[in-house]
């Protein structure tokens, strides 16, 4: 699906930091991450710059070196295994150093430059940077399957990461041959779209099928869907023979945040047709919400606290960090990548807030 860098939800798009313009700009030459409108602008900001880009500038040489040690060793061979075959690339003595460097620098990006109302073009760079990772690794040492999602949504993209999260479900619990694979079906533009709107299935109920992370996730999908779907039933009530249907349709489409929920199909059901969409999502984020609290109770109220952060980045280059499920600290690994796209989707974090008001009250 073709993406838009400059209006993506809640990020921003490639401006320079002083002035915020967007036009003739010019890319820091050691981070390559910053663009700036000119060279008095990039020296007025170097005091705030330099730490960060410094320390991104040495990890991408660092990962260069890597890559480089990667394709020396294998330069004699007819196919490199950075570019190829994923039945051995894992097992290398090199793989592991490789895909840490490369994580960590993913981690940088989106910790210095796309954490919540960051930069599209950078969490675009991360999300490619572990769609990369998953294909050169699909058996996954790092976990990089837990930041895909959140990514994914971030961009706009809720079909590709739910299409992912079918992928990865089916290819994980599939016979162990699948990993061996080096294509990314979900990926193709003909891939079959997993149904947003349809009920999950059976094998998807129990919270073991994914992780913590992946199940927030699905949540905020589902959660995203909701929301527009009220916004557009809300739309049909104040319109209702004010205004043509077809343009009724055009508003319904234009207030929907969800990439699922703008579906014609979905645009222009009738008032009748939206409640029954309404009820079916509805149960479907209260069944999804019920089962993460009682995986791991210290989800939500994790959610606003600003400790996350700090509490998170102690492990911030290792995703495998040893926690018990259902800890605090397996918390702050999920809504360390998942918070920004909760925080960016208006309404979701206060949708959260209101269902776990409405637990306590029952």
């Amino acid at each position: 699906m073709p993406l838009s860098l400059n209006n993506t939800p809640g990020l921003r798009p490639k401006a320079c930091p002083i002035c915020s313009s967007e036009t003739g700009l010019v890319r820091c030459v050691s981070c390559e991450v910053l663009d700036y409108c000119g060279g008095r602008h990039e020296i007025a900001h170097k005091q705030h710059h330099y730490p960060t880009c410094i320390l991104i500038k040495y990890t991408r040489i660092a990962l260069d070196n890597e890559e480089r040690k990667i394709r020396t060793q294998f330069e004699d061979d007819e196919v490199n295994p950075l570019d190829a075959s994923a039945e051995y690339f894992p097992s290398l003595r090199s793989a592991h150093p490789y895909l840490s460097t490369r994580l960590r620098l993913v981690n940088l990006l989106l910790d210095h430059f796309g954490a919540t109302g960051g930069y599209t073009h950078v969490v675009r760079v991360a999300l490619d940077h572990s769609l990369d990772m998953i294909r050169l690794d699909p058996s996954d040492k790092l976990y990089i399957s837990n930041i895909i999602p959140a990514l994914y949504i971030r961009l706009g993209m809720d079909q590709e990461a739910y299409n992912f999260l079918d992928w990865w479900f089916a290819t994980s619990n599939g016979p162990l041959s699948q990993w061996t694979s080096m294509d990314l079906p979900f990926l193709d533009p003909d891939y079959r779209r997993k149904d947003i709107l349809a009920p999950l299935e059976d094998s998807w109920d129990a919270v073991s099928s994914f992780s913590l992370n992946q199940w927030v996730a699905v949540l905020l999908i589902k959660m995203k869907v909701l929301l527009d779907l009220r916004a557009m039933q809300n739309a049909s009530r104040a319109f209702h023979g004010v205004i043509p249907t077809e343009i009724i349709d055009i508003i319904r489409m234009k207030l929907s945040v969800s990439s699922a929920a703008s579906q014609n199909r979905v645009a222009q059901a009738d008032f009748e047709e939206t409640a029954t969409m309404i009820t079916t999502i509805k149960n479907e984020v209260w069944r999804i919400y019920h089962a993460i609290t009682a995986y791991n109770p210290h989800i939500w109220s994790m959610m606003s606290e600003g400790k996350i952060r700090s509490m998170a980045n102690r492990h911030f280059d290792n995703i495998r960090a040893s926690f018990q499920p259902g800890s605090h600290l397996e918390c702050c690994v999920a809504l360390r990548y998942n918070i920004p796209a909760w925080a960016e989707t208006p309404g979701a974090v206060q949708a959260i807030q209101y269902l776990c008001m409405a637990q306590s009250t029952s």
